[in-house]
């Protein structure tokens, strides 16, 4: 467990304490000193070594005990990996995200490890954090507080001059949205939940939605979406992200890569979404999917390839595309009543136990067959939709 304290304004300031045993390192945003490291009481030595990416280690003897970490340090919007991550402290607004590498991670963040512990969290990845303004800004976050502290896992915060609106699902946080744009946020969320609870029952409740500027990369973490004023006024994206809330299945790590039954199964739900709420039909929802799909493996020269290669290539970005068309003609070999039987099936058996794409054929008909042979196992689909273009 981590405890954290930060003072903000145009600098970060903060204090952490965990209980290490045989540590010797730890990562953190490339921008920031180290004012003070203890263990124990203990002062301790450290140098740094500068890595090619966002963050700095920090060596030092290894230690256990208590280790305490004072630093501070000034975001410039260099120290990202990400087009998106492009924080400065000197703006009237930022994220604190773990993208930022704002509080010290004792996995390296290009280690695989450091993503299982975002997906699947433990005591060791467990924050209280206190948090103090130092200016007229406020900040929200998704942790909860509890007795006065705020408790939860990667912690994340956001600093603007906020207003506070409480809905149906819980609470709206922004700086400048017009009530008629809540209003409809309220009713594409309302009316999102009750289509998809035809796959499995799940309310939105006790749900933050924290709006922040374009060009900062809308995200969604257990309840809690961050999103922009623009995704608020686009329905399609905002029925997205309210699906990754309750309606994705569990998978394997090596599986979660291929970001099919995250980010591919999310696009087929959005496609039925919108047309039975009139906002788009299938088959216009259909012709952006195969358009992007084309877009960008003309644009990348990504050669055809199966979605069983998406993880070990590094592309899972296609299953926006490719992975939702999959699923497009998966429906139609096997028609739409069968095809919301299998999903919810899905998403029954897979809430607690992992999916692979082995399991998931396992559930459909013996007719979906060639889908699955020609669009996971082959290049067969993925070279026909270029052809046809």
């Amino acid at each position: 467990m981590n405890q954290l304290w930060l003072r903000l304004s145009n600098k970060i300031k903060a204090t952490l304490i965990r209980n290490v045993k045989d540590t010797d390192y730890f990562a953190i945003n490339k921008s920031f000193q180290i004012i003070h490291l203890f263990c124990d009481d203990k002062e301790l030595c450290f140098q740094e070594e500068i890595t090619d990416s966002n963050f700095k280690l920090i060596h030092f003897d290894k230690v256990s005990g208590n280790l305490k970490i004072e630093y501070e340090g000034i975001l410039d919007g260099t120290s990202g990996n990400y087009p998106y991550v492009k924080e400065k402290t000197s703006d009237d607004f930022y994220i604190l995200r773990h993208e930022t590498i704002y509080y010290p991670c004792f996995i390296r963040p290009d280690d695989e490890a450091y993503v299982h512990h975002l997906l699947e969290p433990d005591d060791s990845d467990r924050f209280e954090a206190c948090v103090e303004m130092e200016d007229d800004r406020c900040v929200v976050s998704n942790l909860k507080e509890i007795d006065g502290c705020l408790k939860g896992f990667n912690p994340t915060f956001v600093i603007g001059n906020y207003h506070q609106q409480e809905t149906f699902f819980g609470s709206i946080f922004y700086e400048d949205l017009k009530q008629e744009v809540i209003q409809k946020v309220e009713k594409i969320i309302y009316d999102t939940n009750d289509f998809m609870n035809h796959y499995k029952k799940a309310a939105i409740q006790d749900h933050k939605i924290i709006v922040i500027p374009e060009g900062y990369g809308s995200f969604v973490l257990p309840n809690t979406m961050f999103i922009t004023e623009e995704g608020c006024n686009d329905a399609r994206q905002l029925i997205h992200e309210i699906i990754h809330i309750h309606w994705n299945p569990l998978c394997e790590k090596h599986i979660q890569r291929a970001r099919f039954f995250d980010e591919g199964l999310t696009q087929y739900f959005t496609y039925r979404v919108c047309d039975a709420l009139h906002i788009q039909s299938k088959k216009e929802t259909e012709k952006e999917y195969l358009h992007d799909y084309r877009n960008i493996m003309t644009t990348y020269e990504v050669p055809p390839m199966p979605i069983d290669s998406f993880a070990d290539e590094e592309l899972g970005a296609l299953s926006y595309s490719f992975g939702a068309l999959a699923l497009i003609a998966l429906e139609k070999q096997i028609g739409e009543e069968k095809m919301d039987e299998v999903l919810s099936r899905c998403l029954k058996l897979y809430e607690k136990q992992a999916i692979d794409f082995d399991k998931f054929e396992a559930l459909f008909p013996n007719e979906a067959k060639i889908v699955f042979d020609e669009y996971f196992r082959d290049e067969t689909a993925a070279k026909r939709l270029l052809e046809d273009a």
